[in-house]
């Protein structure tokens, strides 16, 4: 413990005095090392938001530093020299007036034109008329737009026909020993024409009968006939009988001026024929009808198509070539077919009339070519 001096005053102690400044020492020395802390700290927090540059960036910076130095010391030196020159304002204003009084002296010299205000009234007027008419045409055409636009999104879209890829004839004649079959096409069915049962049939019929028909029997050498039979009741016996095949009607019209008749096929679009949907389709009617035909040693198949037909050809024609049955094809507008019946002679009904007189100056006509003949492809 400390001893007090003599005379009662208390002294501070050596020892507390050093320990007080101690103590302020270490809390300054505390306070600057938590600054340089807080300093650091925020350095560092600037220089992580400044954005990472490259040291081309650094030297462009520097450049336009040095550039900008540059520009402000020339500025300086022309504001040096302007402030040194104490008449160039003196000289600019006096310009400036001498300028302003020739503008104020050409005026005078050179009035403006009176304005006449009705006309660019007028005129103005005229022009908002038009605007306005044109607006009305505008809105016009807007709305016709609108309605044909959406008569467009109500049209159907109209497919464009399949393309019809029909083969032309090749130079392959047609065997003189076939029998040829015929199938008109006609819109989406195909009637087929058989004209060999169809004279088989009327052959039949007219050997049955033919006794009740001989006209006249004419002789010949060692010992042969040649029968003319009644054309008159040939034809009638015929119409009398309904005889046809596929619903096609087959009868013997008269042939008045010659000696021989001829069986008339005629085809009803509205019955008779089939149908083609699918032609490669089994157990279809005109895949039997092929196959039929198939068979037959000397058929041959010959189509005659409407012009407005070909589709329906094409897709009869698919399935007779798969079958490899032999076919060819023409235009035929037509629903009729003849067969001439020459395996006997009738009697004219009339004869023929003369042929006319050869006039003199009028030339021959000169024969007609035969017709093309007809071709397998």
């Amino acid at each position: 413990m400390a001893k007090r001096r003599s005379g009662g005053a208390a002294e501070l102690p050596f020892v507390a005095l050093m320990d007080t400044m101690t103590n302020v020492v270490g809390v300054l020395t505390i306070v600057l090392v938590m600054i340089g802390i807080s300093l650091a700290k925020a350095v560092r927090k600037v220089l992580s938001e400044l954005p990472p540059v490259s040291i081309e960036q650094v030297q462009a910076a520097q450049t336009q530093l040095e550039q900008a130095n540059a520009a402000r010391e020339a500025v300086r030196s022309e504001l040096a020299v302007v402030k040194r020159d104490p008449h160039s304002d003196a000289k600019l204003n006096t310009d400036m007036l001498a300028e302003l009084a020739s503008l104020e002296l050409t005026v005078k010299n050179k009035p403006l034109p009176p304005v006449d205000i009705d006309s660019l009234r007028a005129e103005v007027a005229k022009i908002e008329a038009e605007l306005k008419a044109k607006t009305t045409e505008a809105q016009q055409l807007a709305v016709e737009r609108q309605r044909l636009s959406e008569l467009l999104e109500k049209t159907p879209l109209v497919k464009a026909p399949l393309r019809k890829i029909v083969r032309m004839p090749e130079a392959r004649d047609i065997p003189t020993s076939a029998d040829i079959y015929y199938a008109y096409v006609i819109g989406n069915q195909i009637h087929l024409l058989d004209p060999i049962s169809a004279k088989k049939m009327v052959m039949d019929e007219f050997h049955q009968q033919s006794a009740k028909f001989i006209q006249q029997t004419i002789k010949l050498k060692r010992g042969k006939t040649h029968i003319i039979y009644d054309q008159a009741k040939v034809v009638e016996h015929f119409g009398k009988l309904n005889l046809n095949v596929r619903g096609q009607k087959i009868t013997v019209p008269a042939n008045r001026t010659g000696t021989q008749l001829a069986l008339h096929i005629a085809i009803d679009p509205a019955q008779g024929g089939v149908t083609i949907t699918d032609p490669l389709a089994a157990n279809s009617e005109w895949q039997r009808i092929c196959d039929r035909l198939h068979w037959l040693p000397r058929a041959v198949l010959m189509f005659r198509v409407r012009p407005d037909a070909f589709a329906t050809y094409l897709r009869a024609r698919e399935l007779a070539d798969s079958m490899r049955l032999p076919c060819g094809w023409e235009i035929e507008g037509g629903t009729t077919f003849d067969v001439a019946l020459d395996e006997f002679e009738v009697n004219r009904l009339e004869n023929p009339p003369p042929p006319p007189p050869p006039q003199p100056n009028v030339p021959q006509r000169p024969p007609e070519p035969p017709p093309p003949k007809r071709r397998l492809d």
